[in-house]
């Protein structure tokens, strides 16, 4: 559940992150805790990346309540044009670097590098953490395949300075 509102005077759009009911995991993962968040990015109308942010990680829970706004700058005329992927995420647990590099210092004589953990793919990023899963997502904007998200998003552009709240299905 989430609001969506846009003040045309201070040049912002809000999307109020209310709460998620009972995240659905993969068969595989189910045995892992769930550790949720939100990213929501801004794209423009060629595509490219303009802005993006999330939410604090709700730890072990399939029913996260968020309670948070997230604002972005977006004039009237970008507002017709832009779209935003809303992702929900699931953060990994993470590990001790302080015990990875230890223990894996004594196996590693002279060299003084520590191994980092990898995703299931073999990957790492460059702090050695592992990579944070997408759960689902959503597209909002004018232009966007779901009728239900394009809806809701050509409701707050119709009528600013209104908050329009909707449950959305993630895929």
């Amino acid at each position: 559940l989430f609001g969506l509102s846009y003040l045309p005077t201070a040049q912002r759009l809000s999307f109020s992150l209310i709460k998620i009911n009972n995240i659905k995991q993969e068969k595989k993962a189910e045995e892992e805790t769930l550790n949720p968040y939100l990213r929501i990015m801004m794209f423009n109308q060629s595509g490219r990346l303009v802005k993006k942010k999330k939410t604090t990680v709700k730890v072990n829970t399939k029913d996260p309540v968020f309670n948070e706004t997230l604002n972005f700058e977006v004039t009237p005329g970008q507002l017709e044009n832009s779209r935003f992927l809303v992702t929900l995420c699931h953060r990994r647990q993470v590990v001790d670097m302080a015990e990875v590099t230890n223990h894996d210092s004594s196996d590693q004589e002279g060299s003084g590098h520590g191994r980092f953990g990898s995703d299931r793919n073999g990957r790492s990023d460059s702090q050695g953490k592992q990579k944070d899963v997408c759960i689902g997502r959503i597209a909002l904007g004018s232009t966007v395949r779901g009728e239900k998200e394009r809806d809701h998003y050509q409701s707050v552009c119709g009528t600013p300075r209104q908050v329009f709240s909707m449950w959305h299905t993630v895929r």
